[in-house]
């Protein structure tokens, strides 16, 4: 008997289904599930949109044209606030040496007999000084020109937010094309949602479909094991929250439409709201359903660090999708990942496209394509980009680094932990040589390759390979486990072996 086991990488711009078959326990088998598309042709990625035609009803993962509806698509009157300029705080400066109490003494103050002795001490004392104060002044230095270099990337970044401002303006004044997006990242951050449909709503219909097609092929006993972009302040809510939505899909798929796709997708947007309720988060329920919920980082990672690809310490993994880009940072234990923190921006490659040709075509409706851009006007977006993600990657080191000043250990160890750190890149975007860059400390680059798939049974292997960076979260997903107990630690934790040792001990922290 067939044992399978879906890997859901519900992603906000396109998702990922992986399948594991454990009719052999000892040799399971992996494959993507396939979709078709609006032309009838297969296709491992269903973009995450859902679409409301003409006659009202919706349709998933594809743009139909000739279906789709015109209508008012956001709020009106319920514009996005303005920017507020980032205040920048002014880095403590060392405080200046003190001078010695000798070189406040005068020549003529001391015997005959003791001056040579005091030309002595009074020339070393005064070597030092200077010495100390030049040292001072360097390290004054750098921290003013690191706070000009944090204050003109911060102004850049509040620029860009003015003109993304600018470009809601005209939102409650025309008709648009009834096509939602980013309801995934939405539901799952702050992200600021001015549609007039709730993204978890959009989130729930969507997952639906996703259920209605694997019960098609599989029947209804398999495994749902899914992602959730997350670090260790707010797992378990998003795992509740995750869980929830998967509940109320399946409450749609069983219970309402019976497992009649038809009658779902003939249904209109206005009953499908009147018949989606929401089902709480339920510990018997999720084991009945067979629903675990992992860190999305987590599921990246486990081939690498299982096949002991990346060294122990301090990593991140950047994640560079179409709609944005999640940052983790985490340490490697008993070869596994352990995720510390987390952040996302709600950029990535349709930003950089669309910064490099303000004239792109509805990015719902294109594939970016990077290679196809000048160079000229490539690269500067590209910096623009890389400037965002300095600064959130910067402020997870900093994190770490106001944890670290509470332990009474020489701040020379932290610079040695961080130095030449592993940065894996991974999603769509990672696919592009040029993306693929070192950040602030972080300057050991690797990139989710085909090589980790080495060793496993996966279907058509050789045909997905270029997808490798953009389907591993699926993979690392399906992959079965027992339960969704990861291990997610806060940064405190980090230093905690280390709150009892004393001054006269060595002192070397795990991580290093």
């Amino acid at each position: 008997m067939n044992r399978i086991t879906i890997g859901l990488d519900f992603g906000t711009h396109q998702t990922k289904v992986c399948v594991e078959n454990k009719a052999d326990v000892n040799n399971p088998i992996y494959s993507f599930f396939q979709f078709l598309n609006e032309k009838g042709d297969k296709s491992v990625i269903l973009p995450s949109i859902v679409q409301i035609n003409k006659d009202d009803t919706l349709s998933y993962g594809f743009v139909d044209h000739e279906k789709c509806k015109y209508g008012k698509k956001f709020f009106i009157g319920n514009m996005p606030s303005y920017p507020n300029l980032q205040n920048m705080l002014n880095s403590e400066l060392p405080l200046e040496p003190s001078i010695p109490s000798i070189l406040n003494e005068k020549e003529d103050d001391i015997s005959i007999s003791e001056r040579s002795n005091w030309k002595k001490r009074y020339n070393v004392a005064n070597r030092s000084y200077n010495s100390q104060m030049q040292l001072w002044r360097s390290r004054c230095e750098a921290i003013h020109t690191k706070y000009q270099s944090q204050e003109k990337q911060i102004k850049k970044a509040y620029n860009q937010q003015v003109k993304d401002w600018y470009k809601w303006q005209n939102a409650e004044k025309r008709d648009y094309k009834m096509i939602y997006r980013y309801f995934k990242q939405s539901t799952f951050s702050d992200y600021n949602w001015n549609c007039n449909l709730p993204s978890n709503l959009l989130s729930v219909w969507y997952l639906s479909y996703i259920i209605f097609k694997i019960e098609e092929k599989y029947g209804n006993t398999f495994a749902i094991q899914m992602g959730i972009p997350t670090g260790s302040d707010n797992f378990l809510m998003k795992k509740k929250r995750a869980v929830s939505l998967l509940l109320t899909a399946y409450y749609l798929v069983e219970e309402v439409f019976q497992n009649n796709i038809n009658k779902f997708l003939e249904t209109t947007v206005e009953e499908l709201t009147k018949l989606t309720v929401f089902v709480p988060y339920s510990e018997e329920k999720k084991i009945e359903y067979s629903l675990l919920i992992f860190p999305e980082a987590y599921a990246g990672l486990k081939s690498l660090t299982n096949r002991k690809k990346i060294e122990t310490g301090m990593s991140v993994m950047v994640d560079i999708g179409g709609g944005t880009t999640d940052i983790t940072f985490f340490t490697v234990e008993d070869e596994k990942p352990i995720i510390y923190n987390y952040t996302s921006i709600p950029l990535g490659l349709n930003y950089i496209g669309e910064t490099a040709n303000p004239f792109l075509k509805d990015k719902f409706e294109s594939t970016i394509d990077l290679n196809l851009i000048p160079k000229d006007d490539l690269i500067p977006a590209i910096e623009q980009y890389y400037r965002n993600l300095k600064i959130s990657c910067d402020g997870l080191v900093q994190q770490l680094r106001k944890k670290f000043e509470r332990i009474n250990i020489p701040d020379y160890r932290l610079k040695e932990a961080l130095e030449n750190r592993a940065v894996i890149y991974s999603g769509g975007g990672s696919t592009y040589p040029i993306l693929r860059k070192p950040i602030n400390n972080f300057s050991d680059i690797h990139h989710i390759s085909p090589k980790v798939w080495e060793g496993m049974s996966i279907e058509k292997v050789k045909e997905l390979a270029e997808l490798c960076p953009i389907i591993s979260t699926a993979l690392g997903l399906s992959i079965s486990e027992i339960d969704d107990n990861v291990r997610i630690s806060s940064i405190e934790e980090i230093f905690q072996h280390l709150e009892n040792i004393t001054q006269e001990e060595e002192i070397r922290p795990r991580w290093i």
